[in-house]
């Protein structure tokens, strides 16, 4: 969650001054620059016929377009709004 809020509240400051476009690209370069550290750590690519299958394809589109419409959502929401919401709702009881 931490992770999340910390993505979130840098998008949200980087896209002050950047369009949108440029801001997507640069989670995706942070994003697979991660992804394929931990894939080469593992050592998931050293077979990439299994990433040419048809449910791979569907999963990387279906993620694209959860990202654009995440992101183009979330731009009109001021953050703090945003944080009330989350510590009201998660707050210890």
């Amino acid at each position: 969650m931490v992770g999340f809020t910390l993505n979130d509240a840098i998008t949200k400051y980087s896209s002050q001054s950047m369009n949108m476009a440029q801001v997507m690209l640069i989670r995706g370069a942070f994003a697979s620059l991660f992804v394929g550290l931990l894939a080469w750590q593992r050592g998931a690519l050293f077979q990439p016929r299994l990433m040419l299958q048809p449910l791979v394809a569907i999963r990387v589109l279906g993620e694209a377009g959860a990202t654009v419409s995440f992101l183009v959502a979330r731009l009109p929401i001021c953050r703090s709004a945003v944080s009330r919401r989350f510590f009201r709702r998660c707050r210890w009881r």
